[in-house]
């Protein structure tokens, strides 16, 4: 139970984490601030998904075992489909 409950909260964790980090490349311009959308996408982004871990780390050891695979079960889904949409971008 506590494992499936941890891998839903992780890929939904990874989604987040590795969906913004998706959106935030695609929005960069060469002339505005790179350099501090990039810094406050990486806080947000980082600081959600360690709540997360924290949360689920606090419920039961095996939860966090689970949303560890449903964050990396995350990482491979989108980075398929940015593959798929981006392939130079491998």
């Amino acid at each position: 139970m506590f494992l499936l409950l941890g891998l839903a909260a992780g890929a939904a964790l990874g989604m987040f984490h590795f969906g913004g980090l998706w959106y935030t490349v695609r929005q960069v311009e060469p002339e505005r601030a790179v350099g501090r959308r990039l810094v406050v996408s990486f806080v947000a982004r980082f600081a959600v998904t360690a709540l997360g871990f924290w949360f689920l780390a606090r419920l039961h050891p095996l939860a966090l075992l689970g949303a560890l695979g449903g964050m990396l079960l995350a990482r491979a889904l989108i980075r398929r489909r940015v593959l798929r949409r981006d392939p130079v971008g491998a």
